[in-house]
């Protein structure tokens, strides 16, 4: 096992003289060792529940994954290991924690938290499959209908009007 140089050597000392005047004194040699790097893959704060698998990477291998709550974590077998939004249940605050142990005997460990939350399925309807010149407009509608969605089409303008509240 290798092992680390230390970040600095601390001499202390201690005198005492009693009330005869004797001297004596006490000294000692202390090492402060450095902590390994727990740091990981940034992570995001939120995730929604229909994201991608996150590959995280620790900087330093050599630790441990741990998690709070039902957080599914896939270990790739070479020190990351993968989170899977889509298996973890929507809530939070979840806790993600790596640790790990130097070769000086020095642990640390680096906490991330974070939730997942619902995502919205969208869709629209009121177009019909093809239409020729001249045809009537047609009106679209958004789901769900209200003033966060937007239209936006690749179309000559004024073809498409959006009415602000989820429908066009």
């Amino acid at each position: 096992i290798r092992r680390q140089q230390p970040v600095c050597i601390i001499d202390s000392n201690y005198a005492y003289t009693n009330e005869d005047g004797c001297e004596s004194s006490a000294s000692t040699e202390l090492e402060v060792n450095a902590l390994p790097d727990a740091g990981f893959t940034e992570l995001a704060v939120t995730y929604f529940a229909n994201d991608p698998v996150v590959l995280i990477t620790p900087n330093e291998v050599g630790g441990v994954f741990s998690t709070s709550g039902p957080v599914v974590l896939i270990d790739n077998g070479d020190g990351s290991v993968i989170l899977d939004p889509t298996q973890t249940p929507i809530g939070g605050l979840y806790t993600i924690i790596y640790t790990i142990t130097g070769p000086n005997g020095c642990t640390n460990e680096q906490i991330h938290e974070f939730s997942i939350v619902a995502f919205t399925a969208v869709g629209f309807n009121g177009l019909l499959p093809t239409y020729c010149e001249g045809d009537e407009n047609g009106n679209l509608v958004g789901f769900p209908a209200d003033e966060n969605g937007a239209f936006s089409a690749t179309v000559p303008d004024g073809a498409l009007i959006d009415n602000g509240d989820g429908t066009a």
